[in-house]
């Protein structure tokens, strides 16, 4: 996963202009809102974005939050349109969703060749679940760790957080699978971005460990910033 340190080396070298300064949008947790207010008062869509004057990826809140200050820890914050630009400048891509999905769940066999259609429902392997000591999930940390850490969690492939600590952008747009059919309670949030969105995958250390699978997706607008998005290079 690319780093703050990392990023940060791409914006000052290149003079790139992230999402976040671009528009100074930021996202507004349940936790930062008034005592008053409860997650039943219908605080969504709108209500949970504000304009933030000085927001850069650095500092999503404003000046002085400090948001990038870990130089080891995922670069988040990260817009499709960010990562496409960091992914280019050295010389790689962001991976599609299916190469995400082969390095994160499949079994290397002889000679690199993948080995037969099994898919692993977790890095690691199809057991145990996620916990702290393999996967950054829950949100009981904070915040991401360091990108090196939590080595339990590797992929056969040995990618490491390929589950938690951040969302990472694939290069895929949002598309049904084949066979995909409606389902009521989420309608709202899959039809209707089918092609608008570009998938994210892994989860981000605020995810809930229960549903937190190496096949879970997730997709947001290309230009959308505020949320715990990073990502990782294909070359």
């Amino acid at each position: 996963t690319v780093t703050n340190a990392e990023f940060a080396a791409f914006a000052d070298a290149t003079g790139h202009v992230s999402e976040a300064e671009r528009w100074g949008w930021s996202f507004v947790f349940w936790a930062d809102l008034p005592d008053s207010v409860g997650l039943t008062d219908g605080v969504v869509g709108s209500e949970w974005w504000r304009r933030v004057d000085g927001a850069t990826w650095r500092e999503i809140h404003g000046p002085g939050s400090a948001d990038a200050r870990y130089p080891d820890h995922p670069a988040v914050h990260m817009s499709w349109n960010d990562a496409a630009a960091y992914a280019a400048w050295v010389g790689g891509r962001l991976p599609t969703e299916a190469e995400w999905e082969v390095a994160a769940r499949t079994e290397p066999g002889n000679y690199g060749v993948v080995k037969g259609p099994r898919r692993r429902a977790y890095p690691w392997g199809d057991s145990p679940g996620p916990d702290p000591s393999r996967a950054n999930l829950d949100g009981f940390r904070g915040n991401s760790v360091d990108v090196g850490s939590l080595p339990d969690g590797d992929s056969a492939w040995g990618c490491r957080q390929m589950l938690g600590n951040a969302w990472e952008w694939t290069s895929s747009a949002f598309l049904p699978y084949p066979g995909f059919q409606m389902d009521f309670p989420y309608r709202e949030n899959s039809a209707p971005w089918f092609g608008y969105r570009k998938v994210c995958k892994g989860g981000c250390w605020a995810t809930s460990a229960p549903i937190a699978r190496a096949g879970y997706r997730h997709s947001f607008w290309p230009e959308m910033n505020a949320v715990y998005t990073g990502f990782r290079v294909a070359v």
